[in-house]
């Protein structure tokens, strides 16, 4: 029986499947394909060992997530961040995604719980009247405008 569930995936720069997967979202949505781009790189300048132990040494964190639903990507974002000082900034691919609150939702809580960040920061676009006011009714802090996006912040409890 298959549920009819959405799912959050950590992107995998040596997982084929997902770079193609995610290739065809950035067509079908006719967005830049950068994060594909940025798979495709690492994949082919590191090996997977030099990969782990170079993200495990860092400070610097920098990974993807994805929202899937029946094998189709329906909205993907990147966390940049720095691990000492424990804050990160979540942004989101440039499209209008139906599942859009669900994305922020789990990935605020996955920089949270599971990167143990105590601030997490979201660029928003202006023009994003729905998840402006989700974010404002689910107790994130408007930050103001900065550089044509709207920041909003959520902290660790």
């Amino acid at each position: 029986m298959v549920l009819n569930k959405e799912k959050l995936f950590l992107v995998d720069p040596y997982n084929d499947l997902q770079i193609q997967t995610i290739t065809t979202f950035e067509d079908e949505n006719k967005i830049e394909k950068k994060i594909s781009a940025e798979l495709k790189k690492i994949q082919n300048n590191f090996s997977k060992k030099q990969y782990i132990n170079q993200k495990e040494s860092s400070n610097e964190l920098a990974i993807n997530l994805f929202l899937e639903k029946k094998g189709k990507i329906k909205d993907i974002c990147s966390i940049q961040g720095e691990k000492d000082i424990k804050k990160c900034k979540i942004t989101f691919v440039p499209i209008q995604s139906p599942t859009r609150k669900k994305m922020i939702k789990l990935a605020t809580e996955y920089a949270l719980e599971m990167l143990k960040m105590k601030l997490v920061f979201l660029d928003i676009n202006p023009e994003d009247k729905l998840v402006i006011s989700y974010l404002k009714s689910d107790g994130y802090e408007n930050l103001g405008e900065e550089k044509g996006k709207i920041i909003f912040l959520k902290e660790k409890e």
